[in-house]
């Protein structure tokens, strides 16, 4: 019945023989956001090709630090504090202070670099990591399991568009960003529970809040158009540019960019698609403690890679040194631990140098 089943956020769209699987993602996570929906894992299985706005996984380091370079850093001479106003500088300077960190590290930055850097770094403080967002959990899954997969955009347009703003903008957005640190925790939260409720319309009224303090600022809603609404037209192009005849295919995209009379969802059933919001089934806690039997707890990890079953929710511990991942579930029960430790290998190591060091830093975590 309707009443053991709860909302996620999946939709199942349907037009002839096309199936779309729309799924709105968050670029954060904390590791115990997973194992996401079954529902959401059988939509990934059974379609042919995904799509996600830029494949974070197939990075190019060095083309992208030459772009960052070129479109978010001052040429010699100028710098971060010479184009900011009296009220931003000094913005910046009580964080800079309260934060224990030297102001010179932001001068070569342009305001909307800053901007981000400021953001992903209370993110970062507050337990959400970017390597554990969905968009690299779902890209990790598809990547070995051989699908095809799509960037509807690049990660160079999108530095593109984020510099595309004048002096003036760029500013109120970093001004913005300073003013609303100690708020980013509870947005997250507040984002993370929309999601997990499935609940779209409450997703819309905190997007709708965010940008009521910049909706009186015409400079502030010209950048939310060109972040979400044209991204969201641009991004359905590319999506009908490559769509399949027949079968089944997944869009996987923030999910800011389903909600609104705008947004993804909206758009589809433009194009003549009927739209239904997929479900699951309420989890029902148990009254009795449980250490095994058939209530394992399945938990799905985001290098995809392979599962494991525990009782119950582990404690987890993340840490990458020198681009190798090692991570820690742990479980405590009555006869003691239980452990289960992994490491995530480095692509290739080329040298000997490099692997004499690798086995030294397994043998050190050991």
């Amino acid at each position: 019945t309707k009443s053991d089943q709860k909302p996620i956020f999946l939709w199942k769209c349907k037009k002839g023989t096309q199936t779309i699987y729309l799924l709105g993602t968050i670029h954060v996570a904390k590791p115990g956001f997973y194992p996401l929906p079954l529902e959401m894992q059988k939509a990934l299985a059974t379609s042919k090709i995904l799509f996600v706005e830029a494949d974070a996984l197939q990075l190019n380091q060095e083309k992208l630090t030459e772009n960052l370079k070129r479109v978010g850093v001052y040429p010699p001479g100028t710098n971060l504090s010479e184009h900011l106003s009296a009220t931003t500088k000094d913005a910046l300077n009580q964080f800079v202070e309260w934060s224990g960190e030297s102001l010179s590290m932001y001068q070569p930055y342009k305001p909307w670099v800053v901007s981000q850097i400021l953001t992903s770094a209370a993110l970062r403080r507050a337990g959400y990591k970017s390597e554990l967002g969905i968009d690299r959990h779902l890209l990790a899954t598809a990547h070995d399991s051989g699908k095809k997969i799509i960037p509807l955009e690049s990660i160079e347009s999108q530095l593109t568009l984020m510099s595309s703003f004048d002096d003036a903008t760029q500013e109120k957005q970093l001004l913005g960003s300073i003013l609303a640190l100690r708020e980013v925790k509870n947005q997250l939260e507040n984002l993370e529970n929309s999601w997990k409720n499935g609940d779209p319309n409450s997703l819309e009224a905190f997007c709708n809040e965010l940008g009521d303090k910049s909706n009186k600022d015409k400079d502030l809603e010209a950048v939310r158009v060109a972040i979400l609404d044209k991204r969201n037209q641009s991004m359905l192009n590319e999506v009908k540019k490559n769509l399949p005849e027949s079968g089944t295919v997944m869009i996987a995209v923030g999910a800011a960019h389903l909600v609104g009379p705008k947004g993804l969802i909206a758009k589809l059933k433009e194009e003549q698609f009927s739209v239904e919001q997929e479900s699951t089934p309420v989890k029902k806690l148990a009254n009795n403690i449980n250490l095994g039997g058939s209530n394992l707890k399945s938990l799905y990890f985001p290098e995809g890679l392979f599962r494991i079953m525990f009782p119950s929710e582990p404690e987890v511990k993340y840490e990458t040194v020198n681009g190798i991942r090692m991570v820690d579930y742990a479980y405590s029960n009555l006869g003691g631990v239980m452990t289960m430790s992994y490491i995530v290998l480095p692509a290739s190591l080329p040298s000997t140098e490099r692997q004499r060091q690798f086995m030294q830093l397994i043998a050190s975590a050991i």
